[in-house]
């Protein structure tokens, strides 16, 4: 069975099972090969984390404002919220453009009104 060929619901161990009729080096090569698969089944779990790392998607930004998705969305359309970008469907957040905009909007205290004395 060859590892392109493989259905994708079959484990890793039951492909790889080393067979006590094997070579020695058939059964050394499917050994690294599977440690080279695990090593880059873990690379691939890992890039996209680091390609994505300053970036926040709409949903969990609204989880962290404590807002609706759909207000974000809303303030997309009418350019009043954070910059974002399109990526396909998916909308994401640059994390210091968000802490910006969020700066941007901090008002300043004004006095109180003390009345007469």
């Amino acid at each position: 069975m060859s590892a392109t060929l493989r259905h994708p619901a079959t484990p890793l161990h039951l492909l790889f099972a080393v067979h006590r009729h094997w070579p020695a080096q058939n059964r050394a090569r499917a050994q690294q090969t599977r440690i080279d698969m695990e090593r880059t089944q873990a690379t691939l779990k890992e890039l996209p984390k680091a390609l994505l790392a300053g970036w926040i998607s709409r949903k969990e930004l609204a989880g962290e404002l404590d807002l609706a998705v759909d207000t974000l969305a809303r303030w997309e359309a009418r350019r009043v919220g954070p910059p974002c970008v399109r990526a396909g469907r998916k909308v994401l957040y640059r994390r210091s453009a968000v802490q910006d905009w969020l700066q941007a909007q901090e008002m300043p205290r004004t006095k109180k009104a003390g009345g007469r004395r």
